[in-house]
């Protein structure tokens, strides 16, 4: 009965506002009494506050795969936009709602401003979590610039030039487009505080490419509408470590030089961090799943030839076949929660 309370002071407060919906418009839509409703909420906040928790479950699903990974921090932004704008097109309502009670936040406790605040503080923690080796100080700048940039740019999609809501003009806007401009926004925001620095083109240790490098050739090949297969590989140590400490250098370039062997150079192997690679192979029909399977248990073969300390199960990987540029969001979302599962 709770949840049906929530459904139906969602719809009321879409609809009329907060502050112009009662309580005897809930109740009278969930068939109650006013008496029946208080016992579940106190208030019309806590009703509030309970749609924004609701609402929020499903942004916290879409971006929580921004966090798993190390993969590149321009691709993280442009992921984050994308996701963010897209909640935005397909639930303005949401926001126009937020856009209200926020413009008289005074008259909320201080938990319900919490949640009234709840999309800017969820894409900040993801936007900080990009930064793990900075001081916390520097995190909560740089949390902040984004966070300003964010509530700017989506004011400006929802009003129009007297300051009345335009839904209409969100539901039909380029996707594509206003993400590419948000995201530029904040990456170039990032680069005049040299927060983004540019890497080279290889990993100095094990000659794989840099994250960077490796990102900038995907999203080449999705602007071309090329398909490509890509592969998330993560070497999962023994707790004890002493055995093979010395070793796990070498290991990871004798690794990357065979990939490259294997796969002929027509290959883009990736370092993303310290443990955890890609394989990023232009799409062809002759190379299934099935063969790749196989030939990346042949590398870990001739590794544990080499270094007998070595174990295939120190090695996780999964794959996925990408055959059009609208296919890799979801791909990668999946990828990425999959391989945080192993």
């Amino acid at each position: 009965m709770e949840m049906e309370f929530v459904l139906n002071s969602k719809k009321s407060f879409y609809k009329k506002g907060y502050f112009k919906t009662k309580i005897c418009d809930i109740a009278g839509k969930s068939g109650v009494s006013i008496g029946t409703l208080y016992r579940a909420f106190d208030s019309k906040e806590e009703l509030l506050v309970a749609v924004l928790k609701h609402e929020l479950e499903l942004y916290q699903t879409e971006t929580s795969f921004l966090a798993l990974n190390n993969f590149n921090f321009t691709w993280k932004i442009s992921q984050l936009c994308h996701i963010s704008l897209g909640l935005l097109k397909e639930n303005p309502d949401l926001f126009i709602l937020l856009n209200e009670v926020n413009s008289k936040r005074d008259k909320f406790s201080s938990k319900a401003q919490k949640w009234i605040d709840m999309v800017w503080t969820e894409s900040k923690g993801v936007f900080i979590k990009s930064f793990p080796d900075i001081k916390e100080k520097e995190q909560l700048l740089i949390g902040s610039l984004f966070e300003n940039q964010f509530r700017i740019y989506f004011k400006h999609l929802l009003m129009d030039q007297v300051g009345i809501m335009n839904r209409d003009s969100v539901i039909f806007m380029n996707l594509k487009k206003e993400s590419h401009k948000l995201s530029s926004m904040i990456i170039s925001s990032c680069e005049s505080l040299n927060i983004l620095k540019p890497s080279s083109t290889y990993d100095p240790l094990t000659k794989a490419y840099s994250s960077d490098y490796i990102h900038k050739k995907v999203r080449s090949y999705m602007e071309q509408e090329q398909g490509i297969f890509f592969a998330f590989m993560m070497f999962k140590w023994p707790e004890d470590e002493e055995q093979i400490f010395f070793f796990k250098d070498s290991i990871l370039r004798y690794f990357v030089s065979l990939l490259k062997e294997e796969f002929r150079n027509r290959d883009l192997i990736g370092r993303l961090c310290e443990n955890k690679f890609v394989l990023v192979i232009p799409f062809d029909p002759n190379i299934s799943s099935t063969e790749f399977s196989f030939r990346v248990k042949k590398v870990l073969t001739n590794i544990s030839k080499k270094h007998s300390v070595f174990k295939a199960d120190f090695f996780k990987y999964s794959g996925v076949a990408i055959l059009k540029s609208t296919d890799f969001e979801p791909a990668m979302r999946k990828l990425f929660q999959n391989a945080n599962k192993l």
